[in-house]
């Protein structure tokens, strides 16, 4: 079964629904410019109420370090050519142009390029140039942007990703989940 990764969580009972629907990784988003960041002290706060029930992630567009980092299971940065990718904790953010750039065995996260915005823009991949890299052996896709209840099942059969990762499409608003949508969202993927 394709893998889950609930984005860009704000709040405890959120965390608690993601992780009783059966999302395989929860996102902290801790990049200031972003309309979903979190203070980093709420973040590191966040992944410890987690306590091992999932993977957790800390959502940044630049890698760098602070207090507490070390609390999280993965790294997510938005990836340049150039930037080091180290070990498995990192989980690289990239737009369609920059994924041959990386090695195929890599585990990335696939998001669409929207000018001056960082993630959670509703905006929609392009599931066909993402199903393309799949069948180059890009096999370790993660599909991001634009996915919700009512195309998630879709993409999934379209692109074949080895996971999803969706933030706007499970709100009410901006850093709070609706959790109708949510478990419509696992309902999508399941059915």
């Amino acid at each position: 079964m394709v893998k889950v990764k609930i984005c860009a969580l704000t709040r405890e009972e959120d965390i608690e629904l993601a992780t009783e629907l059966g999302a395989d990784s929860l996102g902290f988003v801790v990049e200031p410019t972003s309309r979903r960041a979190l203070d980093v002290t709420r973040a590191v706060e966040l992944a410890k109420f987690v306590a091992g029930r999932a993977v957790t992630v800390v959502v940044f567009g630049h890698a760098f370090d602070f207090p507490g980092i070390e609390v999280f299971d993965r790294r997510q940065f938005r990836w340049q050519v150039g930037d080091t990718l180290t070990s498995e904790m990192s989980l690289p953010a990239v737009t369609l142009d920059i994924v041959p750039s990386l090695d195929k065995s890599q585990e990335f996260v696939l998001e669409p390029h929207v000018p001056g915005e960082f993630g959670g823009t509703g905006k929609l991949a392009d599931w066909r140039e993402a199903r393309r890299l799949v069948s180059a052996g890009y096999e370790k896709m993660n599909l991001a942007g634009g996915l919700n209840p009512d195309n998630v099942a879709e993409a999934v059969r379209t692109v074949n990703p080895w996971g999803v990762d969706v933030a706007s499409g499970t709100e009410a608003r901006v850093g709070v989940k609706d959790p109708v949508r949510m478990r419509d969202f696992f309902a999508a993927l399941r059915g």
